[in-house]
């Protein structure tokens, strides 16, 4: 039993660690369902479900691995048939370093910002053109003639372009996952086929319900005021001075989400502020 154990426990501890090396690599939601991306074949879901499994049996593992050496963890948790100080050490120096790294993981200091930092930009590696980026957030799931409608795309264009083309699937209830499933592309790949196609009238602006409509889930709150500014087409000059009616001071090489935790408010309403009545583009 306890070799048994010994190898499920290694065997588990190797599969998870694998699966959460490539969990902290792979790109977000919004990047990897939009473009269908998929690393040795598995997509972004069959990996988070082996690391929930792998980590299940790596739970049962270690119950076990307590339960067959109960008598030896009680003898490291008391510091051994004469405690002292120093036989103490180890249990202290466990107890702490795993306080601090949960502790960390909440209130990121260094180094763990820089940790974090690293893993948001590896996420973002894998985004190499404007194209790969969802027009909002998991926009795939949403029907053809919804996304037409927050597009402003021409809903029957769209359907005629489709069906001209013999892809399969095409009816406006259909969401676009279910219609690149359907045509072994990528959501991606569809929607750029219909986005070039004519819009059913002016652009828009910016209210907050469309705000949260179109930018919640893209990881807006991961840019600077100077990328915002840039991706939208804002002069720096606007956009500082909107959430400065609010009383908020935004540092230009700050970013959203940092602003928005200095501040106490979230990072969409820093956004809704900023973005609102400016055009749509």
């Amino acid at each position: 039993m306890r070799s048994f154990t010994s190898l499920l426990t290694t065997f588990s501890f190797l599969t998870m660690t694998g699966s959460g090396l490539i969990a902290f690599v792979m790109p977000q939601g919004r990047i990897a369902f939009w473009n269908n991306w998929a690393l040795l074949g598995l997509d972004k879901t069959a990996w988070g479900n082996i690391h929930i499994a792998t980590s299940l049996l790596f739970l049962i593992a270690g119950i076990l691995h307590t339960c067959l050496n109960w008598r030896a963890l009680l003898n490291y948790l008391s510091g051994g048939r004469k405690p002292d100080t120093r036989s103490r050490g180890p249990l202290w120096a466990a107890l702490l370093l795993t306080v601090f790294f949960s502790i960390g993981a909440v209130v990121e200091p260094p180094p763990f910002k820089q940790l974090f930092n690293f893993n948001a930009w590896v996420k973002d590696t894998w985004v190499t053109s404007p194209a790969q980026n969802p027009p909002f957030g998991h926009a795939e799931l949403n029907s053809l003639a919804d996304l037409c409608g927050k597009q402003k795309i021409d809903l029957e264009e769209a359907l005629t372009k489709l069906m001209e083309m013999g892809l399969k699937g095409i009816s406006a209830e259909a969401t676009l996952q279910r219609i690149a499933t359907l045509n072994q592309r990528s959501p991606a790949e569809i929607y750029h086929l219909i986005k070039p196609l004519p819009t059913t009238g002016e652009k828009q602006i910016h209210t907050a319900e469309l705000v949260v409509q179109q930018l919640e889930g893209i990881g807006v709150g991961r840019n600077t005021l100077d990328e915002i500014c840039q991706k939208f087409s804002i002069t720096p000059q606007r956009a500082a001075a909107k959430p400065a009616e609010q009383g908020w001071s935004l540092e230009s090489d700050e970013t959203i989400k940092t602003a928005a935790k200095r501040l106490g408010v979230s990072p969409m309403t820093i956004i809704q502020t900023i973005m609102l009545s400016e055009k749509i583009i």
